[in-house]
Parts: structure tokens; C-alpha cells; sequence
């Protein structure tokens, strides 16, 4: 994997396990992270999680790799952590595609989000989101999202009450051209979710419309 990206114009970097990957990323930025789920001795999973809880790549990006096994872990690790996972044996032509979709839409969503300085924050009942800082804050609270849960989030509830179809949101959220697919977009709305599950009393923002998609919550006050 390290000499096709190579090959396409990275500077990868390979550790072998668990505590070396999450050392490295205490302390240097990437544009993407790809964690081997089997990786010793604590798995890609357990590694994810933590990035997620407060590493300087809390944000950015993650592919998991996995053997056909693994299926179901990885589907649980798109469903907190994750942004994509592929399975073995891979395909190199789709694997660079996946990293080089991920890695666009994530600086993408940086530079859009930063620029969005005109708009003035949304707030949504007990929920503020601030674009121009890029900052989710419930009841006091801060919320740290990753750039497509930030994405996701103030896509729906810059149009509170808009359903949106998961096909919409995965264009919002991704762009056209990209390999992720549509469970991911069911994925990302849990994550969501649970980020924002901190309400008191609870409060549904993102709800589920069946048959159909997902929309903010339009019964939120709005200025």
C-alpha cells in the first residue's frame, strides 16, 4: 500500500502496531489515516477510538483495511469512528481512489468552512452551530466533530425540515465523484447522534424520515 501511494505522489508512513501509530499521531498531522483492523496488539478499532477522544488527528480522515472476517467490526468501527473500510484482498485502482476521496472532500470541508465567515451561527434550540469557527455547542457544552460530521450536521440544519435522501447527503457530504457509499451516510448520522446525545432533556436534532431520508428536527427555533 505504502509504495502505491508513494507512487501517486504521498509520503506515507508505516508503523507496525497499536502504541507506534497512536504515538505518531499525538504528534503530527495527517490528511488520512489507514489502520490495518487486525493491527497488534489492540486492533484498528480500539486505535480509532482513541484518535476520535482527543488525538491532533481527531478529525481526519480514516480508512480501515480488513480481511473478510472482519466484516462486522468494521461495519461497528463506520458506525463510531470510521470513514470508509475496504476488504481484502484490495483492489489498488479503488484503493487510491478511496484514499484520494477522502483525503479531497476532507480538505475541501476545511477550506469551505473556514470561508464561511458571512453567515451568521445557526442556533437550533439548545444547539449553536458557529461555521465560521467551525464549533458545535450543546447547552455549554462543546462538541468536537469530525470534518463530515460537521458537514452532515450543518448541511441539515442550515434547512431544518428538508428531508434529505441519503443519495443528497452523500453528495453534500462527500462530492460526486467518490467510492463511499450509502451506509456510510447511515453510519455518520449515528455518530452524529451521539456526539449531540449530551441534551438535557434529550432532544432528537437529526431525525429519521422512513422511506426516505433525514432531516433537523423543524420543530427547533431558528434565528
Amino acid at each position: 500500500m505504502c509504495n502505491h501511494l508513494g507512487i501517486g505522489g504521498g509520503a506515507p508512513e508505516s508503523v507496525g502496531d497499536a502504541g507506534a501509530a497512536l504515538s505518531l499521531c499525538a504528534v503530527r498531522r495527517f490528511d488520512l489515516i489507514i489502520l490495518d483492523l487486525q493491527i497488534p496488539p489492540r486492533g484498528g478499532l480500539a486505535v480509532c477510538r482513541a484518535l476520535r477522544g482527543g488525538s491532533m488527528n481527531r478529525r481526519t480522515p480514516v480508512l480501515l483495511v480488513t480481511d473478510p472476517s472482519g466484516t462486522r467490526d468494521a461495519l461497528t468501527a463506520l458506525e463510531q469512528c470510521a470513514d470508509d473500510y475496504l476488504v481484502r484482498p484490495l483492489a489498488m485502482r479503488e484503493f487510491i481512489a478511496r484514499t484520494r476521496a477522502l483525503m479531497r472532500r476532507s480538505r475541501i470541508g476545511v477550506d469551505q468552512l473556514g470561508d464561511l465567515t458571512s453567515p451568521p451561527a445557526l442556533v437550533r434550540d439548545r444547539l449553536v452551530i458557529d461555521p465560521a469557527r467551525r464549533r458545535v455547542n450543546v447547552e455549554g457544552r462543546d462538541v468536537k466533530l469530525t470534518v463530515h460530521e460537521f458537514q452532515l450536521l450543518y448541511t441539515l440544519a442550515a434547512r431544518a425540515g428538508v428531508v434529505f435522501d441519503r443519495e443528497a447527503l452523500l453528495s453534500e457530504v462527500w462530492g460526486e465523484n467518490t467510492f463511499v457509499t450509502l451506509r456510510s451516510v447511515d453510519a455518520l448520522v449515528k455518530r452524529v447522534r451521539r456526539q449531540l446525545d449530551a441534551a438535557d432533556p434529550p432532544t432528537e436534532f437529526v431525525v429519521t424520515v422512513r422511506g426516505v431520508g433525514y432531516k433537523f428536527e423543524d420543530a427547533q427555533s431558528a434565528s
